[in-house]
């Protein structure tokens, strides 16, 4: 009978964890990600701010998560990362004060029981920010329910259990305790759980002080397990920051380790009742993985300079950042894919640059277009496991990554028609101007690309496709009557008015794919017409399959954006 209720308390602790987290996430929304992109400087602000959230959140797990998801996104730097990491490992100490002084110290069952009906109705019968209240305090009230249900079944399981016939006592038994804590952990995924099952063995005499303190040093080492299976198949980012992780919290277990003896004396010589103190036990734990913090924070860049040669970079320069652990943030997800598209974008821009001013593009950066070309792909996918809400901040913006995706795909496809630039070339004074136009625009927005912002660059390029298109449908007229008149041969009339149109469906999706990225909130406008080449025109429509929209022609097939 004991057995079950420890596992049911094991279970309604996990439980309660999982809800009051969810919640405190949900209250947080997205200032987990702001507060953490703000760390910059000194690895001590990034330790405080690790710390900080991971006993806002009551989760380590969600502290890393996070952190993954900004160095994988390129928003925080690996040694800053570090500093987070390791300030979340001190923060999860702190659920195991949690559990001896309220918990265990003082029977508050009658009151978690009411917590846990309140929190209910507020979620049943609230939205947003309030229901996200009403889990906190249904999953605080479940915690406490889950500690009191522990506490019961241990005190029942005590009669039965000897703390003798368990390891102990010696380094080997220390050592076999430590591997019972890990497999607790392991099993209920939970380094919190497997503390708050000691902490509550130890309360009603079922292991003693120097069991338990091996315990929890297995329960430390048990945390590193998920990062592990997590980095199988992770980006280069997320495995540094698993690895940056696993080293860490084993270091500063092989410390709780080596501290053991020193620990259980200075406590037996100040605490009497020591080997039922679950104080001393939460002390323990959170002293070790402080004084492992105090041996790593000042040598913070210096460990991810090591973790960095250890786990070298293998991930394509364009997808670097991007990862599934860091599908699973919305808001992290669509700003890596946005940098991503952003540094692919510039490469197209350069390419349109070149081919435009000189005619053809580099060798160099036609290895780069093929580059974004897959990209483009893995980008696409990437997005495809992104959900967003419709009403948060970064749904626009994914949708703008997806939109400017498509256009640069459309204008990879335009610069592989090369006889078209050949054209442009061979057409001399014909088309100098709108190609001199597309390069000097092409520049700006490449420029403005690389740095990431410059709404101003993408109106620059919505005003030159304005132009060329202007110029594009006024130059037809002129070829035309020009050939009418037998002054152009109509093959070489055509070769212009393929190579004008040519030159127009780059600027636009050039314009477009740039205007999603840096300013999608105006995404959906487009500049007034801008007649720059243009004489006044008398024709404001083509035939066949084109269709003239604010200044700019566009192919029957193309999306609407």
């Amino acid at each position: 009978m004991s057995i079950a209720w420890i596992i049911g308390g094991v279970g309604l602790f996990l439980l309660g964890m999982s809800l009051m987290t969810d919640g405190l996430k949900s209250l947080a929304g997205d200032r987990l990600r702001v507060v953490l992109s703000s760390v910059t400087g000194r690895p001590l602000r990034a330790f405080l701010s690790g710390a900080g959230l991971t006993v806002a959140v009551q989760s380590s797990s969600a502290t890393s998560l996070a952190t993954i998801g900004m160095v994988s996104a390129g928003l925080l730097s690996f040694p800053q990362a570090v500093g987070v990491i390791i300030g979340a490992a001190v923060g999860t100490t702190s659920t195991g004060w949690i559990v001896s002084l309220l918990g265990l110290k003082f029977s508050i069952a009658s009151v978690a029981m009411p917590m846990v009906g309140v929190g209910v109705l507020v979620k049943l019968f609230t939205r947003d920010r309030r229901a996200a209240v009403g889990m906190v305090i249904a999953g605080f009230g479940l915690i406490f329910v889950g500690i009191d249900t522990l506490k019961t079944a241990m005190e029942s399981a005590s009669a039965h259990m000897n703390p003798g016939s368990l390891p102990g006592g010696t380094a080997w038994g220390d050592v076999a305790l430590v591997g019972i804590g890990v497999a607790m952990t392991v099993v209920m995924q939970s380094s919190s759980a497997a503390v708050a099952m000691t902490m509550a063995a130890l309360h009603s005499g079922s292991i003693t002080l120097e069991q338990g303190v091996s315990l929890v040093v297995g329960a430390n080492v048990g945390t590193t397990v998920t990062p592990m299976l997590a980095a199988i198949g992770a980006t280069t980012a997320a495995k540094r920051t698993a690895a940056a992780h696993v080293v860490f919290n084993t270091a500063s277990s092989a410390i709780g380790l080596a501290a053991i003896p020193l620990f259980l004396w200075i406590v037996r010589s100040v605490t009497p009742d020591a080997d039922r103190s679950v104080l001393s036990l939460a002390a323990f734990h959170t002293g070790f993985t402080l004084v492992g913090a105090l041996v790593f924070v000042p040598f913070a860049r210096a460990y991810a300079g090591l973790i960095a040669r250890l786990v070298r970079e293998r991930d394509g320069a364009l997808t670097l950042h991007l990862d599934d652990t860091v599908a699973s943030v919305p808001a992290v997800a669509v700003d890596a894919a946005r940098r991503a598209v952003m540094e692919a974008g510039a490469i197209l821009a350069e390419a349109v640059r070149e081919t435009a001013a000189v005619g053809a593009a580099s060798p160099d950066t036609r290895r780069g277009i093929e580059e974004v070309d897959g990209a483009l792909d893995r980008v696409r996918s990437f997005l495809g496991r992104v959900r967003t809400d419709p009403n948060a901040a970064e749904h626009v913006a994914h949708i703008g990554v997806l939109h400017a995706i498509d256009h640069f795909e459309r204008l990879i496809e335009g610069l592989g028609e090369r006889e078209l630039a050949v054209r442009v070339r061979r057409s001399g004074a014909e088309l100098g101007d709108p190609a001199a136009r597309l390069a000097e625009s092409a520049a700006s927005v490449r420029d403005a690309l690389r740095r990431g912002s410059g709404a101003e660059a993408a109106g620059e390029a919505g005003e030159a496709s304005s132009a060329i298109a202007s110029y594009r449908r006024a130059q037809r007229v002129r070829v035309l009557q020009r050939t009418a008149s037998g002054d152009v041969p109509p093959d070489d009339a055509l070769d212009v008015l393929e190579a004008a149109r040519w030159l127009d469906r780059l600027a636009y999706h050039l314009w477009r794919g740039t205007v999603h990225l840096l300013a999608p909130a105006q995404a959906g406008g487009a500049p007034e017409r801008h007649r720059v080449f243009a004489e006044p025109e008398r024709h404001t429509e083509d035939s066949g399959p084109w269709t003239v929209d604010s200044g700019h022609e566009k192919s029957t097939q193309e999306p609407q954006g």
